[in-house]
């Protein structure tokens, strides 16, 4: 038989004080945390671990994955390691070097005037940039008001101004007259920086 020194309901309070769906609900809270934290882990985009780890921001990655892909697209470059494609992008950028020093070279022996001695004649060549405010009409004009000044014979000419003005003659000179080479080169060049 039991004796109770105590009333009865001070043995059954700690049964009333025990409460046991709370610690489950705290266990349920904890597991649903983890499972929260899990999701959020798989739905990180995938990364090579390394780059993880040595990135605190995954979007660092990621942005220079694709800036490395804009290079590699760019360069038409086979390789996939990073170095591969860097080591490509500056060879690209070697060759487009190369090919703006050849481009400034043509600019240069394409701009200019020219007058070859022909049988008959001269053969003249006057090529120049199309600038902004510059007048094709005007050159035009001006090249052929020289031919007239230095009495030559316009026997054939061509003429193109697509980006460039150039202007390709054979001129013949009068019986009476006699015209160097010089004197009409000259004639043009101070013709071409008027206009």
């Amino acid at each position: 038989m039991l004796t109770l020194t105590q009333p009865l309901h001070a043995h059954f309070t700690w049964l009333l004080s025990y409460e046991p769906w709370k610690h489950k609900f705290q266990i349920s809270n904890t597991t649903r945390e983890l499972a929260h934290k899990k999701a959020t882990i798989m739905k990180k985009p995938h990364l090579p671990m390394r780059r993880r780890m040595a990135s605190s921001k995954p979007q660092k990655g990621l942005r220079l994955d694709r800036k490395l892909s804009v290079l590699r697209a760019m360069t038409r470059s086979k390789s996939v390691s990073e170095e591969g494609i860097i080591a490509d992008t500056v060879a690209h950028i070697a060759s487009l070097m190369r090919q703006i020093e050849s481009l400034e070279r043509d600019l240069v022996e394409r701009q200019g005037i020219k007058v070859e001695k022909a049988e008959q004649g001269f053969k003249v060549g006057v090529s120049c940039e199309l600038q902004n405010g510059f007048n094709p009409n005007s050159m035009i004009a001006s090249v052929f008001q020289v031919f007239d000044n230095l009495n030559l014979n316009v026997a054939q000419a061509s003429i193109a101004c697509h980006g460039w003005f150039s202007v390709k003659a054979s001129v013949l000179a009068d019986h009476d007259r006699r015209v160097n080479a010089l004197d009409l080169t000259r004639a043009l060049n101070e013709t071409v920086h008027l206009v």
